[in-house]
């Protein structure tokens, strides 16, 4: 990996598939991103690097799907936390973990990193 400096991160984020939202915790690895350089003194330069974040792991702490027909659900939504679903729990783990590794919850993760700005 580059020479930018990294922190240790749990954001807390809601992943969406496939009509379910699950409600993560990620364990993430953040780079700072570096400055630009316009020229050193030898007359190089450096264009800089962005902010990266590598996801290590996750643990969905609750979800949230849609129910049919369901008399004793009047809105239509069901919530069940992490001890509802203990039986899947490794398998749903993997299968958001699977979604947040594909990067398109990389802005929301920066965003929900608390006490660091990564410029996104």
């Amino acid at each position: 990996m580059r020479n930018s400096r990294t922190h240790r991160v749990t954001p807390k984020i809601t992943v969406k598939r496939k009509g379910i939202e699950y409600f993560v915790e990620a364990d993430c690895t953040a780079h700072e991103g570096e400055d630009a350089v316009m020229y050193y003194p030898d007359g190089d330069g450096y264009p800089g690097s962005p902010p990266e974040i590598e996801v290590d792991g996750c643990t969905v702490l609750e979800l949230e799907f849609k129910v049919r027909d369901q008399p004793d659900c009047p809105f239509g939504w069901e919530y069940r936390e992490r001890t509802d679903f203990a039986a899947w729990a490794d398998d749903i783990d993997r299968l958001v973990l699977a979604e947040l590794r594909g990067g398109a919850y990389d802005d929301e993760l920066f965003q929900n990193i608390e006490g660091d700005d990564y410029g996104i």
